[in-house]
């Protein structure tokens, strides 16, 4: 750190020169300087370090970038086209630039012209040298350090130094304290990642990128054909063929055994059945006809009903006795004989809660009378 009148060339010259000088000297090494373009600084690199590497921040080059092009578009392009590490990639996004602020004349400066003045080597992942070891693309690390001495940057110079050096070395002496009230070494609290061994290991090998479909060479020769595929009889199966050693599924229906859900009887069902319906099945209650099944009664012949409406309901007998012989005609042709049938038949004439016909007959003979009563007192 350093404390200068201005910024300018001078100045950057003469901080980099101090830099080299306690850096021992850039030798063989590959050294990478970033930086946000200050006044003088790439002038200043270009004359003592003219073979390093010298990037641009990237988000001090969008601070200028959107002060001419304001779009959410430009700057979601803007950053993928830096970060990306492929320069097929680059070439896309910036085409998308140029798509989104097309050039309308020679004289206005578009936005693809605006970033083609700048080399991309300078701000463009993908045209980075490969042996450099960083691939950052901001100063964050330098800005962070700015804004966390911001309260001394208005005092005396004398002051503003001695305000950081306190600073710096009270944060470094509570670190060491706590340490020592655990009776512990400090190179127990640094991590293997930051050791120089790990460090050559990690870059002692390179690891290759794997070009992908779309870094694939054209070529003049016929595209290959997929194989001629023969269609076979039936279904095609999806699940593979498994071998006498591995688990069946559960979810298979070999080896299960069908029972018939209107017999009982196995080896089939109900679709196929030709038997006749067990009475345990479901399938019994439903067959029977619904007069029967609900407790339908023929009238009692001793009990007619004499008077005015005798011949009404001789005809409403008349009828309910067709219609009860009719049901049990074709509860004979069903198959139903026997005691036992007419127990059955008889068991579900108990528990039905429909009125019987001659209720039924003698709420009819009422309804009549009222309205003969009603006819009465209208005349």
């Amino acid at each position: 750190m350093a404390v200068v009148q201005s910024e300018n060339r001078e100045t950057w010259s003469w901080f980099v020169g101090e830099l080299l000088d306690d850096i021992g000297g850039l030798g063989t090494s590959k050294w990478s300087f970033i930086s946000d373009r200050q006044k003088g600084l790439i002038e200043a690199l270009k004359d003592l370090v003219p073979d390093s590497e010298h990037r641009f921040c990237i988000r001090h080059m969008y601070q200028n970038f959107k002060l001419k092009f304001k779009s959410e578009e430009l700057k979601e392009y803007f950053w993928k086209a830096a970060s990306t590490a492929n320069r097929k990639d680059f070439e896309k996004y910036m085409k998308k630039i140029e798509e989104i602020n097309p050039k309308i004349s020679d004289d206005v400066e578009t936005a693809s012209d605006w970033l083609k003045k700048i080399s991309p080597k300078h701000w463009a992942r993908s045209f980075f040298p490969v042996h450099s070891k960083c691939d950052i693309l901001v100063n964050n690390l330098c800005e962070s350090f700015n804004n966390y001495i911001l309260e001394a940057r208005d005092k005396p110079i004398i002051s503003m130094f001695e305000w950081i050096r306190t600073k710096l070395m009270s944060r470094l002496q509570q670190k060491r304290d706590a340490i020592g009230s655990k009776r512990s070494k400090l190179e127990d609290y640094v991590d293997d990642c930051y050791t120089k061994s790990t460090y050559l290991k990690v870059y002692s090998e390179i690891i290759h990128a794997v070009p992908g479909a779309k870094d694939y060479i054209t070529t003049s020769f016929e595209p290959f054909k997929p194989p001629h595929m023969k269609k076979k009889r039936g279904r095609p199966k999806k699940l593979r063929r498994k071998s006498p050693d591995e688990l069946q599924s559960t979810s298979t229906r070999k080896g299960l055994t069908h029972t018939c859900s209107k017999c009982l009887k196995t080896g089939h069902n109900k679709e196929s059945c030709k038997n006749p319906i067990h009475p345990k099945s479901k399938f019994f209650k439903e067959s029977i006809p619904e007069e029967i099944s609900q407790g339908s009664q023929a009238p009692p012949m001793s009990q007619e009903p004499a008077g005015e409406s005798t011949n009404f309901i001789s005809k409403q007998q008349k009828e309910s006795g067709q219609q009860f012989a009719s049901s049990t005609k074709s509860v004979e042709q069903m198959g139903y004989q026997g005691p036992r049938n007419a127990a059955l038949l008889g068991k579900n004439r108990t528990y039905q809660k429909r009125p019987t016909i001659s209720e039924v007959l003698d709420k009819i003979k009422e309804r009549s009378k009222r309205r003969q009563q009603k006819q009465f007192w209208n005349v």
